[in-house]
């Protein structure tokens, strides 16, 4: 014998048929057609495809939103780092001046060594922060890192070039925190005769 699933719509039917004496009918599926099928399958693809550009659209949306959190996490940890080294370098050049100063004067050997080690410990500092010196001495004259102070006719050093570094500069990777001041050559002096 063949079981039969009974929903419950039907016993609904049926109980409405027998109070009124009917014969209860019998609830006809309709079949759809495969117009209606085909039209039902472009519109979900219609669908999953407005979903996939969507998700696309998100996705690369959030990459750039990334990218640019990095890139503004690094313009800030540069910033903070100019911002905290300038005053910095600037007390650095003044103990080198002192330094300087003291080797002429002959101070006590102790006494320089000390200040030696102090400078190199300044110079180590500044390299694990990722600032470089700019020493340009003998360089050809870039005005991108080297602010001329004065300018010299000189019988050996041709034109553009680097005389003297009156101040070093210095760059943190390729953004400059300070232009080295130079003094730069004019070549040999014409002399009219």
């Amino acid at each position: 014998m063949k079981s039969e699933t009974v929903s419950k719509k039907d016993v609904i039917l049926d109980k409405n048929a027998e109070k009124s004496g009917k014969k209860p009918e019998v609830a006809k599926e309709e079949k759809p057609s495969s117009a209606n099928l085909e039209t039902k399958i472009a519109e979900l693809e219609k669908q999953c495809k407005e979903l996939q550009d969507k998700y696309l659209l998100a996705k690369a949306d959030l990459d750039n939103a990334r990218k640019r959190f990095l890139k503004d996490k690094e313009e800030v940890r540069i910033q903070t780092t100019q911002f905290v080294c300038l005053p910095i370098i600037t007390l650095f050049d003044s103990f080198k001046m002192g330094l300087e100063s003291a080797q002429k004067y002959q101070v006590a050997q102790e006494v320089l060594k000390g200040f030696q080690m102090i400078l190199q410990q300044f110079q180590e500092s500044l390299k694990a922060l990722g600032i470089e010196e700019i020493n340009p001495q003998n360089e050809v004259f870039n005005p991108h890192l080297h602010d001329a102070v004065s300018t010299c006719f000189h019988e050996t050093v041709a034109e553009d070039r680097i005389i003297q570094v009156v101040r070093v500069g210095y760059k943190l990777g390729d953004r400059l925190l300070r232009a080295a001041s130079v003094v730069v050559s004019k070549g040999k002096e014409v002399k009219n005769g």
